[in-house]
């Protein structure tokens, strides 16, 4: 089916219209706006002189200016330069005096950064009163309404959604102009293919006005819409003559108005008011300053002092049955993680980067695994001793279960960090959200593609290395000696990092958004772990160890225990008496004799490392 006429909505086209009327020889094509420099046979381009009725808002907005300063809010310098240059000589017209200002948004729809030119030029540049052409919004209007200026609505009656400060508003009368084509087409009547209807020909208007409007006001702009119904001209004069040859009556042809396209001299166009979305959107964020962000630096930071002060103490005393038999390359590689967890929390305030993203990521995943798995390896080892039931002696090394049970996890998941790095890599995305500021938008990291495969993958992997710790810490509840007695400590910590992420994730998904919230809920999460860790494990050791010095300390001479460095990890503890007394090893020569795995520890008699 072919139809008589087509209507494109946009001047953009009409490069496009003009092709397919070659295709489409029995068809009429109608361009709502632009212009062509010659006839085109079928092509009919109509865009009625709105630029008319920026002139007599330009005289308005000059006769009622107190600070003698008005604006122009355009969505493009280029293709709206035919309608503020308007403005600007009908402004001049009534007030010789009065500045002009021009801002331009860069685009036709994007309502958050004419709202934040309008603010920066009223508050910045003492503007007092505005027109504005934009697209389908009105946060210009809205905008000036709030900061209590007068202003000029574009297509339509604005002022009855935007209240009285909108004096009147310019319009586009496309019902009147449609109709007149159509009725020409039916009657095989159409001549005029480039139509540029003014206010003789009713193709624009100004629309009803505010109560706000003085009688002064309403008279002066019914004498300057009666001018134009005359006959009379906007673009006349030596003014005008800058854009190109005056004709006979002193004004410029239509084909050099609609090649206007640059400022006319005169007018004021700040570099600071050629906006974009990126300059006016403001990023919110937990910022460094915060009191927030600097109440969980204080206490991060005393951890991090606590972790290096067990550190040095593990060194000191690493030659105490209380260290030695947990291994303190294993103690150096949980608080190493504890480190490592702490730094992550230090990176999530402040100013959002890909970097910090990414590195964040990193301190998450291998301070994880760095402070779990060495947890349960110490458990493991003792679940072995508690596990034998015949005599033969054996070696439980620090290098064999590094390489065995600690190094492989952490392979693992150094590859999901990074094939998540290189598929779909954390960076800093913005989000909107009803609680924000038409203004604000979110900035945070989030994976590029938006997937949840490599989160999912991460967290389902880190709860799988725990559920044997589990199990291990269960099995190994009924020590007594307190030396080795960690599987309670171990345990309470899997079980309260567990509770913690279930009851974190649940939060995170349940409240709305935002900075503040996550923020908190995400690390102190963290930091409660970092906690569990260091007091279920190492202030029971430093304690223990305390109470054996001063035990020790208060033998006899003849059966005070010394303490004295053996071969390559061992320390032997001896003293008077028979030599079946019990002797103890490091965890790195852990090995035993007995018949009974429940008395195992108990019966140890001699656990050596060569």
């Amino acid at each position: 089916m072919e139809y008589e006429l087509v209507v494109a909505s946009s001047a953009i086209y009409n490069r496009d219209t003009l092709d397919m009327a070659d295709l489409y020889p029995d068809t009429h094509f109608l361009v709502a706006g632009g212009f062509l420099p010659s006839a085109a046979d079928r092509v009919i381009i109509t865009e009625p002189r709105l630029y008319m009725t920026r002139y007599i808002s330009g005289a308005l907005c000059a006769s009622v200016t107190k600070s003698n300063k008005i604006g122009f809010m355009a969505s493009y310098y280029g293709s709206l330069a035919r309608s503020y240059n308007a403005f600007y000589l009908g402004a001049k017209s009534v007030n010789s005096d009065v500045e002009v200002y021009i801002a331009n948004v860069n685009s036709w729809l994007d309502p958050i950064t004419m709202q934040a030119a309008t603010k920066r030029v009223i508050e910045d540049y003492d503007v007092d009163c505005l027109d504005s052409h934009h697209s389908d919004f009105t946060m210009n209007e809205v905008a000036a309404t709030y900061e209590g200026v007068y202003h000029i609505g574009y297509s339509g009656e604005t002022r009855f959604f935007v209240g009285s400060s909108c004096l009147t508003s310019c319009v586009y009368n496309w019902g009147t102009e449609y109709y007149n084509i159509i009725n020409e087409l039916l009657d095989d009547n159409l001549t005029a293919f480039n139509r540029h209807p003014g206010y003789f020909e009713d193709g624009v208007s100004l629309s009803s006005f505010s109560e706000r409007m003085t009688p002064q006001m309403v008279e002066l702009v019914e004498s300057q819409e009666q001018r134009f119904r005359n006959g009379e001209k906007v673009y006349c004069g030596s003014e005008a003559a800058e854009f190109g040859t005056l004709q006979s009556d002193g004004c410029l042809s239509d084909s050099d108005i609609y090649k206007i396209f640059t400022p006319i001299n005169g007018a004021i166009v700040p570099s600071d008011l050629n906006l974009t979305l990126d300059d006016v959107l403001i990023s919110v964020y937990l910022e460094s300053g915060s009191s927030y962000a600097i109440f969980m630096t204080v206490v991060v930071v005393l951890v991090y002092l606590s972790t290096v002060g067990i550190m040095i103490h593990s060194v000191k005393y690493r030659s105490y049955p209380t260290y030695k038999h947990s291994s303190p390359v294993f103690c150096g590689l949980i608080l190493l993680g504890v480190l490592c967890l702490c730094t992550s929390i230090l990176l999530d305030s402040g100013e959002p980067t890909n970097l910090k993203c990414s590195l964040r990521l990193w301190m998450l995943g291998i301070g994880f695994v760095l402070c779990f798995v060495p947890l349960l390896a110490k458990n493991y080892r003792i679940a072995r001793l508690m596990d034998m039931t015949s005599m033969k002696i054996f070696k439980i090394k620090d290098s064999d279960v590094l390489l065995k049970y600690i190094l492989p996890p952490l392979l693992v998941m150094i590859l999901i960090l990074s094939l998540w790095h290189y598929l779909d890599p954390l960076i800093v995305v913005y989000s909107s959200s009803v609680s924000l500021q038409m203004d604000e938008q979110y900035k945070y990291c989030y994976s590029e593609k938006g997937s949840l495969v490599f989160p999912i993958i991460a967290i389902a992997y880190l709860g799988l290395m725990l559920l044997p710790g589990v199990f291990i810490s269960y099995n190994t509840k009924s020590i007594k000696r307190q030396e080795l007695k960690e599987s309670r400590g171990i345990a309470l910590t899997i079980y309260n990092t567990t509770f913690v992420t279930i009851i974190s994730v649940g939060l995170a998904f349940l409240i709305d958004y935002s900075p503040l919230k996550m923020y908190m809920i995400v690390n102190l999460s963290i930091w409660w772990v970092c906690i569990c860790v260091l007091v279920t494990i190492f202030v029971p050791k430093m304690a223990y160890l305390k109470e054996f010095d001063s035990k020790s300390s208060n033998t006899t001479p003849g059966t005070r225990r010394r303490v004295r460095r053996g071969g390559q990890g061992s320390t032997t503890y001896s003293g008077s008496g028979s030599k079946n007394q019990m002797q103890a090893s490091s965890v790195s020569g852990l090995s035993e004799i007995s018949s009974d795995s429940t008395s195992s520890i108990s019966s140890i008699t001699s656990i050596m490392s060569q």
